[in-house]
């Protein structure tokens, strides 16, 4: 099942910081869906970017080290 958070709510579990999430919202990068005037983030999905971007990281660094 698919969860669904305010962005204050996703900060306050620790998963990413407000700012950079209200940030990445208004550059269109935020995964989620808004009701009425509130955006929910999808934190699944968020949850599998920042998977993905953490070993796109540690791939490129060890690249540059070999």
């Amino acid at each position: 099942m698919i969860r669904f958070m305010t962005i204050r709510q996703v900060a306050k579990a620790g998963i990413w910081p407000e700012h950079r999430m209200r940030k990445m919202l208004a550059e269109h990068k935020l995964p989620g869906v808004y009701s009425g005037t509130r955006f929910l983030v999808n934190v699944d999905a968020l949850e599998a970017m920042l998977e993905e971007q953490t070993a796109q990281s540690v791939q490129q660094a060890e690249q540059e080290t070999a």
